[in-house]
């Protein structure tokens, strides 16, 4: 018998179920300020986004700060998984994306701020110039190149 089966036939006939008090802890758990505690977040989940090159306008649009975000994300994850094969990279970051606004210099900023990411980028620096020369053959509301 599985634990949870008085609980599935409680669900399913309807009756209440009474689950345990939660407590949760009035600070940071053991002797760390919320400093160190912070320090600690950055070093086990490093951040992957890189600087800010351009103004919000260019970036940015009218979008919430979370939706930025979201697109970066979207973008890190397309660079990483497609970085080998770069037409399939810039039709997913040209085509995939959904976009509220023109997100070419978006693009371009998170790209550039990964090749200048200290102390050495993600992926060879190589990868990122082949994917932007793509990207401005290929590209959409961007810069064309011959």
């Amino acid at each position: 018998m599985r634990m949870s089966e008085g609980v599935d036939l409680k669900l399913a006939a309807g009756q209440p179920i009474q689950l345990p008090k939660l407590t949760m802890p009035k600070g940071p758990i053991g002797p760390n300020s919320v400093t160190e505690a912070a320090a600690d977040m950055n070093v086990r989940f490093p951040p992957r986004g890189g600087v800010r090159l351009l103004a919000p306008q260019h970036t940015e649009g009218d979008l919430p700060g979370i939706e930025r975000i979201i697109l970066e994300e979207y973008i890190l994850d397309t660079l990483n998984i497609f970085h080998e094969d770069r037409a399939t990279c810039t039709h997913y970051l040209l085509t995939a994306i959904p976009q509220p606004f023109p997100v070419f210099a978006l693009i371009a900023e998170t790209i550039f701020s990964q090749m200048l990411m200290l102390p050495k980028p993600v992926l060879k620096p190589i990868a990122y110039t082949a994917i932007i020369v793509t990207l401005c053959r290929g590209g959409g509301d961007g810069p064309r190149a011959p």
